[in-house]
């Protein structure tokens, strides 16, 4: 056979590039499947607020106010994405809080399908990263796993704070924000696709 091989191909090098075509053909080699980078890479996914401004635009909090969020919003840097890939969300705080009181600060953040099923729920304590009146904003990473089937997705934060030592925290700030997974591709060139 390699003498037949060798009077149809005139170069010795191109014996083993015919090989590998023909084993394409027959479907014992297929292209090798893309790995989900975010599935093994360790990623930081807390939020993390950093006061950018201090200085109080809209003035003091009105009397008898333990705090107050005059802008709360969340944004993501793509509004459609495939799995295997790293969804940021954005947020915009603009806090006026008491100096004097001790209060707790909590970030919830659900994420439904369009069905309006809920997906998943993250509850973050943040009080030590809002200890004063100012514009803060973050950052959070969302992996969106191989298996995250594609639709239309809605994420909701809700900001709530409480009196230390209490239980009852009271409502803050409400913002949403939507995303879609598309489908993913598989990666391989469409002339590669032999099944």
């Amino acid at each position: 056979m390699v003498a037949r091989l060798s009077r149809i191909l005139p170069f010795p090098s191109a014996v083993p590039l015919a090989g590998l075509f023909l084993m394409l053909l027959s479907g014992c080699v297929t292209a090798p499947q893309q790995t989900c980078s975010i599935q093994s890479a360790r990623v930081d996914l807390a939020t993390h607020y950093t006061l950018v401004r201090d200085k109080l635009a809209f003035g003091p909090l009105p009397r008898g106010f333990l705090a107050q969020a005059d802008l709360y919003r969340i944004g993501v840097n793509r509004s459609r994405i495939h799995p295997c890939e790293y969804l940021k969300i954005r947020k915009e705080l603009y806090l006026r809080r008491n100096p004097d009181a001790a209060l707790d600060f909590t970030e919830t953040r659900k994420f439904y399908a369009q069905d309006g099923t809920l997906i998943a729920s993250h509850t973050e304590d943040l009080s030590s990263q809002l200890r004063a009146s100012g514009f803060y904003s973050a950052t959070t990473v969302l992996p969106i796993p191989r298996s995250a089937p594609a639709g239309n997705y809605l994420i909701v934060s809700r900001l709530s704070f409480r009196r230390r030592g209490e239980r009852r925290s009271m409502p803050l700030a409400r913002a949403e924000e939507t995303f879609t997974i598309v489908p993913r591709s598989t990666g391989a060139p469409a002339a590669l696709r032999w099944r």
